[in-house]
């Protein structure tokens, strides 16, 4: 018979227990769905010959907000960005929390991603073409819009949640 051995927890270990609160799944035909905004925009554009507009603005948004999240965590957070990775599907296209984050302190962060990236793009309107403003407008509040769906969704958690992004699913826990 194998002789089990168990392993000692010191005096200083820190054992985590979660509740699960609320799970939001992403259904994959209603995101194939959601891609129908940038495909109709892109063909609106392919008739006015405009090609390269939706998706650069695609790529120039997902840029923003990457930079964006890294400098508010570092100035205003003061932390490091470990843990947060790259996703390349909706709701979550982009840079984000690859662990537990708090409900608060995500919503938060999107608040400001929301209000700063439409500053930014404000800044450059006399010199950029006002197409491109509003494609860039319209792709930033697109990539937003399903994240805070969950967010407004969940709620109900958010001083106490923390929040769990999967690749087929979105998680609110409690700790």
């Amino acid at each position: 018979m194998a002789t089990m051995t168990r392993k000692r927890l010191s005096a200083n270990s820190t054992i985590y227990h979660y509740t699960l609160l609320q799970r939001i799944r992403y259904h994959p035909k209603l995101l194939a769905l959601y891609w129908i905004f940038p495909a109709g925009w892109w063909i609106w554009d392919l008739f006015r010959l405009r090609l390269w507009y939706v998706p650069l603005s695609l790529a120039l948004i997902v840029l923003l907000h990457a930079a964006l999240l890294y400098i508010l965590h570092k100035v205003k957070e003061r932390r490091s960005l470990t843990g947060w990775k790259w996703h390349y599907q909706l709701p979550w296209l982009g840079w984000i929390a690859g662990t537990h984050i708090a409900m608060d302190r995500m919503l938060r962060l999107h608040w400001q991603l929301l209000g700063i990236a439409l500053a930014i793009i404000g800044c450059f309107f006399p010199w950029i073409d006002h197409e491109l403003i509003a494609r860039l407008v319209m792709v930033h509040l697109w990539i937003l819009a399903p994240r805070f769906w969950i967010l407004f969704r969940m709620r109900a958690h958010r001083h106490v949640g923390y929040l769990k992004i999967n690749e087929s699913d979105t998680s609110c826990y409690a700790q």
